[in-house]
């Protein structure tokens, strides 16, 4: 392709030249400025940012917005405590009035006036209720704590979540990488095609085909190069945005590769029954449900309470002292509220049957996840296997192909066979190579320990803080 432009600068159809080390200098000089331009349009220039992929995951747990969201829910279920307590605590009410009649009404005797209805009259009044027994009160305590307990887990869930897309963003990044680096390697091995063929056909050994086979060859690498440097660009775009990345430019490393543990399903299974956020959340949902039950049955209890009201009257009538308070205890026995609380305590009771039934489900899609991420890492690792050695001898047929081609020993058509091999097996080994250490972090997830440990480093950090 980059010869074909070459000639077309130069004047004229394309054909293979007797002198063709003219041609040769500016198709290497286009391909400087077309190749280097899309080099640095990915990678940048100067010194850029590295990230590793720790350092990417607390960008993540710093700004992204959904862990944030549910850091803020923590913080407002850590008030329902109090406002349970609103239900113990005192309760005081002040009021007061003013009124005026057009005619007082009032009696008089020898000895007394009677004021019966005075011309004005201001009044105000202070009344301060407290519970001494409340049923609602211990429900809705144990209640408020089931909620922060939800809440904190479902926190956590978020952020192993995003951590979980952080971390395979990153690892997608790292995949276009080696996949550009195989790709400039390929493209290399084009064009020293396209340069022994030239050579060979200014000898006349061979005919013209075999310098346009090569250089199809050489175009198929340049338009790979091209696809790949656009697939790391867009890959650390959306890495970029997931951490919230200010630097346009940055560079991330590799990090150690995860190995399979190779334990047995069932040490996976009660791992992730015990260590998942999910599954502790579907328990807690039970607990919520058997709260909200106890809640609805403490309506049936009778509640104890106290008040003591103290009122001022300016202009009292008859019946009235111009200060005076009373204090009440009061018992309540609710008897009959039209089936209401029996209909609500049934409304509830199914809810619970509902939360049990979640937790089934939720622990029979645990068992499908951990089960599905073991048997797709232990593929990705016999295929991992298979393509290295697939790798190794599509490297030495196509070493072999070429150097026979050099000799005139094979044709141009077997050493395209052997480069389409070869940059198929470069291509499926990386993907692979990087589909496997997904599949890890996938088994690390399903089992509930993937980042366990800033999670809950962070988590513990928040608490501190508030």
């Amino acid at each position: 392709m980059i010869n074909f432009i070459a000639a077309k600068l130069s004047g004229g159809d394309y054909r293979p030249a007797r002198y063709p080390w003219r041609r040769d200098i500016l198709a290497f000089l286009l391909a400087v400025i077309f190749l280097g331009t899309g080099v640095a349009a990915s990678w940048g220039q100067g010194s850029n940012q590295v990230i590793p992929i720790e350092e990417a995951y607390r960008m993540a747990i710093k700004t992204h917005e959904l862990i944030l969201i549910s850091e803020k829910e923590v913080e407002k279920s850590e008030l329902l405590p109090k406002k349970a307590l609103s239900l113990m605590l005192p309760h005081a009410d002040a009021s007061g009035g003013y009124q005026t009649v057009n005619k007082p009404i009032s009696s008089s005797t020898a000895l007394t006036n009677v004021i019966i209805l005075p011309k004005d009259q201001t009044i105000g009044q202070l009344s301060v209720r407290n519970s001494i027994y409340n049923p609602q009160y211990f429900p809705a305590r144990r209640q408020a704590y089931q909620v922060i307990s939800r809440n904190t887990e479902n926190y956590c869930q978020v952020m192993q979540d995003v951590l979980f897309q952080v971390g395979f963003q990153y690892y997608q990044v790292l995949r276009a990488a080696e996949l550009l680096s195989n790709a400039k390697e390929l493209l290399k091995t084009a064009q020293e095609e396209v340069r022994a063929s030239k050579v060979k056909y200014a000898s006349g050994a061979v005919t013209e085909e075999v310098v346009l086979r090569a250089e199809m060859d050489q175009a198929t690498a340049e338009n790979k190069f091209i696809e790949s440097t656009n697939q790391v660009k867009m890959a650390k775009d959306t890495l970029k945005t997931n951490i919230a990345m200010k630097n346009p430019q940055y560079e991330v490393v590799k990090p150690a590769p995860l190995t399979d543990s190779r334990e047995s399903y069932e040490s996976s299974l009660g791992r992730a029954y015990s260590t998942r956020f999910d599954h502790k959340i579907a328990l807690t949902e039970v607990e919520l449900a058997k709260t909200a039950v106890e809640a609805v049955k403490a309506k049936f209890h009778p509640s104890v309470d106290a008040s003591w009201d103290y009122y001022a009257v300016k202009h009292p009538r008859f019946d009235q002292e111009s200060n005076n308070w009373a204090g009440i205890v009061s018992v309540k026995l609710p008897v009959f509220e039209g089936g209401l609380r029996v209909w609500e305590l049934k409304e509830k009771q199914q809810s619970l049957a509902q939360a049990k039934l979640s937790l089934d489900d939720k622990r029979r899609t645990i068992k499908i996840e951990v089960e599905d991420a073991m048997l797709t890492a232990q593929n990705n690792k016999s295929m991992v296997l298979k393509l290295q050695k697939q790798v190794e001898l599509s490297q030495k047929n196509y070493d072999i192909t070429f150097s026979k081609f050099k000799f005139g020993a094979s044709t141009m058509m077997d050493v395209s066979q052997a480069f389409a091999a070869l940059s198929s097996a470069k291509t499926d080994l990386t993907n692979k190579t990087y589909d496997y250490q997904i599949s890890l972090l996938s088994i690390q997830k399903a089992e509930g320990i993937f980042v366990l440990d800033l999670i809950k480093s962070n988590v513990a950090l928040n608490s501190n803080a508030r």
